[in-house]
């Protein structure tokens, strides 16, 4: 099991045998999840049909969508392409909608506009299946 707990340094992440988890105290945890610690000499797992490429372009034909999930997915797939340096922040602007980021895709020109979204818990929790289901990952 791996949990994540806040501690007065931030965030730390704890990984438990599974079967030293019924006594791991869970009240101190964040959040909680099952995985597999891969084999230390294991290669790393990729996913040949869901490359950087893809993403970046998954974001831009999801441009016109309207739907309160689907513009959460969008935005957190921003957040995942900026953390990997696919995606740069140009600047901010206010609209009557909410604050809209303008955004560019490394090696292309054209603006992207991604509104922000502050998702609800329900929302996360699809995004996070949907992600997944696309990357082909645990989620």
């Amino acid at each position: 099991m791996a949990g994540l707990r806040e501690t007065e340094a931030g965030f730390e992440r704890v990984d438990v045998k599974l079967d030293a988890w019924p006594g791991v105290d869970r009240l101190s945890f964040v959040g909680f999840w099952r995985t597999t610690m891969p084999h230390p000499d294991a290669q790393p797992k990729r996913n040949p049909l869901v490359d950087d490429t893809t993403l970046g372009e998954l974001l831009v034909r999801l441009a016109d969508v309207v739907e309160p999930e689907k513009r959460a997915f969008r935005f957190i797939l921003a957040l995942i392409l900026m953390r990997k340096r696919l995606l740069n922040l140009e600047s901010t602007r206010d609209t009557s909608d909410g604050r809209v980021w303008q955004m560019k895709l490394r090696g292309r020109d054209e603006l992207l506009s991604i509104a922000e979204v502050s998702p609800s818990e329900d929302q996360i929790a699809n995004v996070q299946t949907m992600l997944g289901e696309i990357l082909n990952q645990e989620s």
